[in-house]
């Protein structure tokens, strides 16, 4: 029935009816003050999952229990739409005061259990296969009325699916659907950056991209670890993803990566209750061959403390590259002694050696060099390139005849196209001649 509405309605909204157990579970999600707002879903009658971005700039209040391990965010306000291209109306109650489940702030996601459970609701079902085919967003862009649109799934990565479904900014912690009324992603940003960019100066509608429903079902069956899950996530994508990209695809990626890995470093630092793991974000923004230089001890056979070891060691390599200092490469055979002498499990050894050997077969220089080579072109451009292109434009001033008006057009045509038109205009005023 959904897959003959997705054919009926390519990428367009739509005022027509959808399942009841779909409009029902996508909510508007704002404060008391309602100074800024969101979306989110409802997968079932007490459990609300949206953007951790959201979260945190929702709550009015976080209060923190048992060294943060309990969370509860105080003062949002939930409400429902009855149908698309209405408001939302319909408050929905037990939310003004709620539990954190899981804050995964790494890949953007978060959920939050009520306070007064609707047990009446039906668990929605979650798309767990690869993900393909056609695919429906709801949420409320721009903070408005409720709004559906229709697409195709382009692409997707470990952690997030790539759409051509349009939305707006309110329309992040929306639902993404599939044709089997299976919730397939969380909305949570433009699928890239040009479209967002797009988005915020002319205020038009973007492509979205969603976090995978695969990480909310492992958050929804283990909300206890949303830490390793979110680790892994990170890990996955860089592998999988990132390593094998190429040019300002990979700069764009490695910033965005980098960036992910910030929000997640910045969380566990107020959650954690482990030196060695403070001891460990704080060199997070040091040279990769820096970061066992000290030979500092480490937990013997802690495994969350090694899979972040080894998301830092990863964030490092893609900002430095493979370095131990600036244009100086990691040494091999200290970096070896460095962490058998420390108290790392050999499996821990090999996994962050294999990551080395990984990257320095992409030949990458890091983000943060590679942003400077960028620099250096184009300090050579403007140094060199500009002072050629005035004086050929005074060339072809001097040399045209002709009125002022006639002059001005022929030099702006030259230098828009330069330096091919300052070859043209050369043979044109031979030909003239």
């Amino acid at each position: 029935m959904l897959g003959l509405f997705f054919a009926l309605l390519p990428n367009a909204r739509s005022d027509q009816s959808i399942p009841k157990e779909l409009l029902g579970s996508v909510v508007r999600i704002t404060n008391m003050e309602q100074i800024a707002c969101g979306s989110g879903v409802l997968i079932n009658g007490g459990v609300l999952v949206t953007n951790s971005h959201l979260l945190e700039s929702l709550c009015q209040e976080i209060i923190c229990a048992d060294g943060c391990q309990v969370r509860r965010c105080r003062g949002l306000r939930v409400q429902r739409a009855a149908a698309p291209g209405q408001p939302a109306s319909e408050e929905v109650p037990g939310f003004e005061d709620v539990r954190i489940l899981a804050d995964l702030p790494g890949i953007d996601l978060a959920l939050v259990s009520s306070s007064a459970p609707d047990g009446s609701r039906p668990e929605l079902p979650l798309a767990l296969g690869p993900a393909r085919g056609s695919v429906m967003a709801i949420g409320f862009p721009g903070c408005g009325d409720l709004a559906l649109q229709v697409g195709q799934i382009e692409t997707f990565d470990p952690i997030r699916l790539y759409t051509s479904a349009l939305g707006n900014y309110g329309s992040s912690g929306g639902a993404l659907f599939d044709a089997s009324n299976a919730l397939v992603g969380v909305v949570d940003q433009a699928a890239d950056l040009r479209s967002a960019l797009k988005g915020k100066l002319l205020r038009s509608d973007f492509p979205l991209s969603g976090i995978n429903a695969g990480l909310l079902a492992q958050a929804l069956k283990n909300p206890e670890n949303s830490r390793e899950i979110e680790i892994k996530a990170l890990l996955d994508y860089y592998r999988a993803a990132l390593l094998n990209r190429h040019g300002l695809s990979r700069l764009i990626g490695g910033m965005l990566f980098s960036s992910d890995v910030g929000r997640l470093l910045s969380a566990e630092s107020r959650r954690t209750t482990s030196l060695d793991t403070l001891k460990l974000i704080g060199a997070a923004n040091v040279y990769p061959g820096q970061l066992f230089a000290q030979n500092q001890p480490v937990p013997g056979n802690d495994h969350l403390y090694d899979l972040l070891e080894t998301l830092v060691l990863a964030n490092s390599l893609e900002n430095y590259g493979a370095n131990h200092k600036f244009l100086m490469p990691i040494n091999a055979a200290a970096l070896l002694k460095n962490l058998e002498h420390s108290a790392h499990q050999r499996a821990q050894i090999d996994q962050l050696v294999n990551l080395i050997t990984e990257f320095n077969r992409q030949e990458y220089p890091g983000f943060q060099l590679y942003l400077l080579e960028l620099g250096l072109l184009l300090a050579f451009l403007l140094i060199v390139l500009t002072p050629l292109w005035a004086f050929s434009l005074g060339l072809v001033w001097a040399g045209e005849p002709g009125g002022f008006l006639w002059r001005l057009f022929t030099i702006c045509w030259v230098g828009l196209l330069w330096p091919i038109s300052l070859m043209l205009w050369w043979i044109f005023k031979k030909v003239r001649s």
